[in-house]
């Protein structure tokens, strides 16, 4: 079957790449290239067809803080201190696919995994802001697969509310009719006043739903097997009261998604600990869950909030072990028989 799929398509960018796939062709060189890439020792054990059924998938989304230097405005000298330390987590980590919030731009994504072996950047977002310049807040993906599709989308404006960023996407065959549908998020932050910041958040929620659902649909077409992740940095939470009426993540849940931190202790799966404000006179922040992965059509296996120090990111990285559905490849031998 050929298919005609877009490879690179950004909201900064309008002219969408295409690239024929030959599916068949493609899914056997996934294959080969797992293989390959165990025997060599470029891909950690969690990435191995263990079960001829399924295959286990680490994925990653960490929000690193203006990566790199931690503020918008860093020095050379603050970029270069904190390299070191988002490298060490991530290589700690060692994910199948990572998704990275408050990028700077591709080369910053690149220099974040220089320490993972196989590691690629798949897609860098290159979201606008209000003037008409690229932001230094972006989403990257990066994995040790190979897509057959990536781009970015910004999230779309409301009326008198200016909704920053968006989100990243990548779609990853595994095995010969199962592909993984990847999103990478990073919604309206709590700036500003709440009555404008849920509504944001909500309407961003819907759009990112319009999208896999569509995305599902097509590549249903094509592959027995589709699973979706949502990972990322959603500014908001299922366990915190203020957040009691929001819809954002609830209706996540609605639409089918698994919420990965559903069978983790509360206490567990802070990913944004407690911080002093910039203005002393006020409270600390409270320590809170706002990074979150949803899953569907995969099994999740486990659920955790990497630890990592301050000094490399506010963030600590939401990490979760998948397991996707495959249909086993049956040997030459085997149809023989």
């Amino acid at each position: 079957m050929i298919l005609l799929i877009p490879v690179d398509q950004s909201t900064s960018c309008c002219d969408a790449v295409f690239r024929v796939v030959n599916r068949a062709y493609l899914s056997g060189m996934i294959l080969c290239g797992f293989s390959a890439l165990l025997l060599l020792g470029c891909l950690p054990i969690h990435a191995a067809f263990a079960d001829p059924g399924v295959a286990p998938l680490r994925i990653a989304f960490w929000n690193i803080q203006w990566f790199p230097g931690k503020r918008p405005d860093a020095t050379h000298w603050e970029e270069k201190d904190h390299a070191p330390l988002v490298q060490k987590v991530v290589k700690e980590i060692s994910p199948d696919i990572l998704g990275m919030g408050e990028i700077r731009n591709e080369d910053a994504a690149k220099v974040a995994i220089a320490t993972l072996e196989g590691m690629n950047i798949d897609i860098c977002s290159r979201f606008l802001l209000n003037d008409g310049t690229i932001g230094t807040q972006q989403v990257a993906l990066t994995s040790r697969l190979k897509p057959v599709s990536a781009w970015s989308e910004s999230w779309q404006q409301r009326s008198g509310i200016t909704i920053p960023r968006g989100f990243s996407f990548a779609a990853y065959p595994m095995g010969s009719d199962s592909i993984v549908l990847v999103y990478g998020v990073h919604f309206k932050s709590n700036r500003g006043e709440m009555q404008q910041n849920v509504p944001a958040r909500e309407a961003s929620s819907r759009q990112l739903l319009a999208h896999a659902e569509k995305m599902e649909e097509i590549y249903a077409k094509a592959y027995k097997n589709v699973a979706v992740v949502l990972a990322g940095d959603f500014n908001t939470s299922l366990d915190d009261p203020r957040f009691g009426s929001e819809r954002t993540l609830r209706d996540l849940q609605k639409a089918g998604f698994t919420w990965a931190w559903e069978k983790i202790p509360v206490a567990e799966r802070t990913t944004l600990p407690s911080q002093p404000q910039m203005d002393p006179k006020f409270s600390p922040y409270p320590p809170a869950s706002f990074d979150h992965i949803f899953v569907k059509g995969a099994e999740i296996v486990r659920c955790e909030a990497f630890p990592s120090s301050p000094l490399a990111s506010d963030h600590r990285p939401v990490v979760a072990d998948l397991l996707i559905p495959i249909t086993p490849v049956t040997s030459s031998s085997e149809v023989a028989e």
